[in-house]
């Protein structure tokens, strides 16, 4: 008896499938690090975890003239509703304080996405190199895998093993909220997602929602390794004219510990369907 070929369609189905069943695919994502500043008192300093052991802080500066402190959003600045944000500031230029505001450390990653919502005012004090974001396995550029340069209207890419400050990403408007989505893979594999890819020990950069840093290479002295914590820090100096000043508001900071749904794993999906839909016409073909 002559034996009748799989119908074309389902054979490519079938095909398509196993393809892309050996690509990189990454599993929903589980939020590992979320912060809204609402446990806090407003108007009151965040204290770090050993003094505080509900903060979500691992260290937190506040001492000459540099603080941390959670406040009320009465001005609407990110919600409309009741709210409280972060704010982080160093209002001179001649005490030449470091600053230090890290968070807790959360479950190890090396692939994955933070974001978090952010707010600049003109009418505070403004010198330096502004606030550096630094993303890896611990605090100090030994322990940063990433890093983010947020200056007075303009957000930078942070290069070397000093995350110094490299190239000019973007501008943006002072005075307004904005939001920072920085999706990580400090992997040896390139991975893809969201129709896009990011290739290893790369990250990719959106601001608002818009593409700004495309597989920016890593900085600091960890590239490579797992991800545990961010921290936000600036230059100092003896120096008035370069000390650093400046004042940054927070909220909504979450880090997932999964790349958003990788391409391959959405075409998995909808290739699975495909097959479904074509095993049942089979059938129904074959019981008549």
């Amino acid at each position: 008896m002559k034996t009748q070929n799989t119908p074309t369609p389902l054979r490519s189905a079938l095909l398509g499938i196993s393809l892309v069943a050996t690509l990189p695919c990454l599993s929903q994502a589980t939020v590992i690090y979320s912060e809204d500043f609402e446990s806090y008192t407003a108007g009151s300093a965040i204290q770090q975890l050993n003094v505080d052991p509900e903060s979500h802080w691992l260290y937190s500066t506040n001492k000459n003239d540099v603080s941390f402190t959670a406040q009320d959003d009465a001005t609407d600045i990110f919600s409309s509703s009741s709210n409280q944000y972060g704010v982080i500031s160093d209002t001179s230029t001649t005490n030449n304080q470091s600053i230090s505001i890290a968070t807790t450390k959360f479950a190890a990653t090396e692939t994955g996405s933070l974001t978090f919502d952010f707010y600049d005012s003109s009418q505070s004090l403004f010198n330096g190199e502004g606030f550096l974001l630094r993303i890896g396995p611990d605090s100090g550029n030994g322990g940063t895998a990433f890093g983010l340069w947020i200056q007075n209207g303009t957000i930078y890419s942070a290069t070397g093993a000093g995350s110094w400050q490299s190239t000019s990403l973007s501008s943006y408007t002072l005075n307004t909220a904005h939001n920072l989505n920085i999706v990580f893979n400090n992997s040896s594999d390139a991975v893809g997602y969201e129709g896009d890819t990011i290739d290893s020990n790369t990250m990719n950069i959106y601001l608002d929602g818009v593409l700004i840093g495309d597989n920016l290479g890593g900085s600091g002295g960890s590239v490579g390794s797992a991800i545990e914590l961010l921290n936000f820090t600036s230059i100092t100096s003896s120096e008035p004219a370069d000390d650093f000043a400046g004042t940054i508001y927070l909220d909504n900071i979450t880090v997932d510990n999964s790349i958003p749904e990788s391409s391959s794993s959405a075409l998995l999906i909808g290739l699975g369907a495909t097959l479904f839909a074509l095993v049942q016409r089979r059938r129904k073909a074959l019981a008549q």
